[in-house]
């Protein structure tokens, strides 16, 4: 029987760890803790007729008996797993002292003697006190409810007895020492087991007292079955009811917040968090008046629209800059090369301020015969690869004095003529008119050598009601085609992924920033070349933006990204130089750009074969149309990829840009195999 009830503790004791780790989440307003008090109903279980060291002069079989007594204990409470919104699973640990579990028992006996029976009563009188650790698995079933199941176990403290044998009948006969009582003792109940094991359970209510619900009276009720016995080789056994109040403590409030309480605790929550900002705030300012640092964060690539133009609107174009922070070391930038003609109408006209004849300066013109065989390297612009196909037909048209001179000149058979206009608003237009002819003719015979006899002039005088500032103007007409044919420009256009580069800029200048200069540079044939720079005064972005298309880099060289700050007593600080990939992409592509008049698309050379390639599909082209511009599609593929711009391809507020908006690019580009 004792073996099986040490096997019941250890499968408890079990169970009540395995529990502690089924933790789900811990509601901390079931901790409790306190002190409590019982009342103790006994209720003692003996079958047995004697017992080992107490002296006896039969056996009799002893019943029950109940007697009543009083405990103590302290306590403490702790949750490991919330069941549901209301339940709690916890561990509930006690230590308790009992006093007067013991009790009277008794057993009667009937002998004959001379002229009748006597009745015999053996009195065993028990004192026993235990002080016992009651381990207990709680469930808190409602808010202020708990139910609880677990072991006791514990000791007896000096247990002790007082046992005699009582005549209780006849009255008037004793035994052999004349006494009506035999075999009197009391003595410490040796016989009493060290060890003592019960099961335990019970129900608690707690009782709110205050508004926080942290101090709760609380109102308990356990049973105590016995595994067991009071004294070794003997089935005594106890079984307790405790009826008793307890004193419990929470260290977290058990109640809800009131809405005045939760205004209140928000409020004081706030100005402890502005209390701890302003704090944070004021040594983060006396740090800075001792900080001088700078250095280039993070990075994020930034693809620009179709029609933006350069930085300026690149760093309004939010939806161009993608979501990814990358550091220098997982960044690179990708160069593309890829071939390139533009082939742009030339206009063939010079315009005139109104009322003037001077060429204006805006057109490349030279000073003498020996310039001109510079034109061939300064026609084309160290920049051209960076330029859009609008600013590179409008830089080869202010040449085009130069470049029609040159054409005369490769062309010595041909004649020329010059159409000078004038409105009729302006003074004296029709000699106006004819100055205006002389003034351009007077270049070619001067600058470019070419004969006056292969120079018609003539003068025409355009009414005010058509005229605009268009007709401001000479015109040239030729007949050989090739004098006024398109100019075109070949070079390698540089194509760069991202775009754009969006650095993070962290400076800190104590005493106050001065200036911030950035520098981007690279080598290229041992040679260091400047591609980006930007000096700032005594603020700065955070975020700086990098247009790459401005001036892409001119090799595979690693980029070096320099920052450098002065504070305003000019101490300097030289942020750590960043180094930046850069990869070449090998292609085969080739591009050709077309910048025509609508009216002229069949009769441009090599514009034919071009489209017939694209409705073949060994080529790929892009038709781009200013407002209000159409072109005959009889002539170009069905399948035309077309952009509708949404505003002029050239400024409209001169002529030659009037004469240019009126004009459609054509873009082709060779399919890669």
């Amino acid at each position: 029987m004792k073996k099986n009830s040490i096997n019941l503790v250890l499968v408890l004791v079990i169970s009540l760890l395995f529990a502690s780790k089924l933790i789900a989440q811990i509601d901390t307003t079931a901790i409790r803790f306190g002190l409590s008090g019982a009342y103790l109903f006994n209720q003692h279980r003996a079958n047995f007729d004697t017992i080992p060291g107490i002296a006896s002069c039969c056996r009799q079989q002893y019943g029950g008996a109940s007697s009543q007594g009083w405990s103590v204990s302290a306590f403490v409470e702790y949750p490991v797993s919330r069941l549901t919104d209301f339940a709690t699973m916890s561990l509930h640990g006690r230590i308790s002292y009992f006093q007067g579990l013991g009790a009277n028992l008794s057993a009667l006996e009937t002998v004959r003697i001379q002229g009748g029976n006597a009745q015999i009563r053996h009195e065993l009188e028990s004192q026993l006190t235990m002080l016992a650790f009651e381990p207990m698995l709680t469930v808190r079933l409602f808010k202020r409810l708990t139910a609880s199941i677990g072991v006791q176990v514990g000791t007896f403290l000096q247990p002790s007895y007082q046992y005699r044998e009582r005549i209780l009948e006849p009255s008037d006969i004793t035994y052999a020492n004349g006494q009506t009582t035999f075999n009197a003792s009391a003595d410490a109940l040796s016989a009493a087991s060290p060890f003592q094991a019960a099961l335990v359970g019970g129900m608690a209510l707690e009782l709110q007292v205050n508004r926080t619900g942290t101090i709760l009276p609380t109102l308990e009720a356990f049973c105590v079955y016995p595994l067991t016995s009071v004294a070794n080789s003997v089935d005594w056994r106890v079984a307790s009811l405790r009826l008793g109040a307890s004193l419990r403590f929470s260290p977290f409030r058990t109640t809800e917040l009131t809405a005045e309480e939760i205004e209140q605790r928000f409020q004081d929550s706030l100005q402890r968090v502005n209390a701890i900002a302003a704090k944070a705030l004021a040594e983060a300012k006396e740090s800075r008046k001792k900080e001088l640092t700078a250095k280039i964060g993070e990075m994020r690539p930034v693809f620009f629209g179709e029609e933006d133009s350069g930085s300026d609107s690149a760093r309004s174009n939010g939806s161009g800059a993608l979501d990814v922070r990358l550091g220098a070391e997982n960044f690179s930038i990708s160069v593309t090369k890829i071939p390139t003609i533009i082939r742009s109408l030339l206009v063939p006209k010079v315009y005139f301020s109104e009322n003037s004849s001077i060429i204006p300066s805006r057109y490349r013109i030279f000073s003498s015969f020996t310039e001109t065989i510079q034109l061939n390297s300064e026609l084309l612009e160290k920049n051209v690869p960076t330029l859009k196909p609008q600013k590179i037909t409008l830089n080869g048209y202010y040449q085009m004095l130069n470049i029609v001179g040159k054409r005369l000149q490769e062309s010595p058979n041909s004649s020329f003529g010059i159409v000078g206009f004038a409105s009729s608003k302006e003074q004296n237009p029709k000699q106006l008119a004819n100055a205006r002819a002389v003034s351009v003719a007077a270049y070619f015979q001067n600058v470019w050598r070419i004969s006056s006899s292969r120079i018609s002039i003539r003068d025409t005088v355009i009414a005010a009601s058509v005229a605009n500032e268009e007709w401001r103007a000479v015109e040239f007409r030729s007949n050989d085609e090739n004098v006024l044919r398109p100019f075109e420009f070949q070079f390698e256009k540089k194509e760069v992924s991202p775009e754009g580069l969006e650095l993070q800029l962290q400076i800190a200048a104590g005493q106050g920033l001065k200036q911030w200069d950035l520098e981007i540079s690279q080598l290229s044939a041992r040679e260091a070349f400047t591609l980006h720079t930007y000096q700032g005064g005594a603020t700065y972005p955070e975020k700086y933006l990098w247009d790459i298309r401005q001036n892409p880099p001119k090799s595979s060289e690693n980029l070096s990204l320099k920052l450098s700050i002065d504070d305003v007593s000019n101490n300097k600080f030289e942020a750590p130089i960043i180094s930046l990939q850069v990869r070449e992409v090998p292609t085969s592509k080739r591009r050709e750009i077309f910048l025509i008049f609508p009216e002229a698309v069949q009769k441009i050379p090599n514009l034919a074969g071009k489209i017939n390639a694209a409705k073949s599909g060994k080529a790929r082209l892009l038709a781009k149309f200013p407002p209000n511009t159409e072109i005959p599609f009889s002539i170009l593929p069905s399948d035309i990829r077309r952009q509708d711009l949404s505003s002029p391809m050239f400024d409209s507020s001169t002529p030659e840009g009037m004469a240019y908006n009126r004009t459609i690019m054509l873009e082709f580009e060779e399919v890669e195999d």
